[in-house]
């Protein structure tokens, strides 16, 4: 995984701040300290990030296409076996 140097910077500045958390504190103290743009968002594992990351909508439209192709299989294979029995 390839991420840029804006991805590095706020990872870097997430992790900061949950460690200032724990300990009763946060980056909110030092006003001219950069803060994390989206802190909420990063949970600490790049990969659920990246899996979090989908857009919806995409992924109903595939959902939709996938379940017409299952639907479309489902009903061939009860007509053959129906014909077979």
């Amino acid at each position: 995984m390839n991420l840029t140097i804006e991805q590095i910077k706020n990872i870097a500045l997430t992790e900061i701040e949950n460690h200032l958390l724990s300990n009763g504190r946060s980056l909110k103290k030092w006003p001219h300290m950069p803060k994390p743009e989206d802190f909420g968002s990063y949970n600490g594992n790049r990969l659920i990030d990246d899996e979090l990351k989908y857009v919806v909508e995409d992924q109903l439209k595939e959902n939709e296409r996938l379940m017409a192709m299952t639907t479309t299989i489902v009903l061939h294979n009860l007509y053959c076996l129906w014909i077979i029995f």
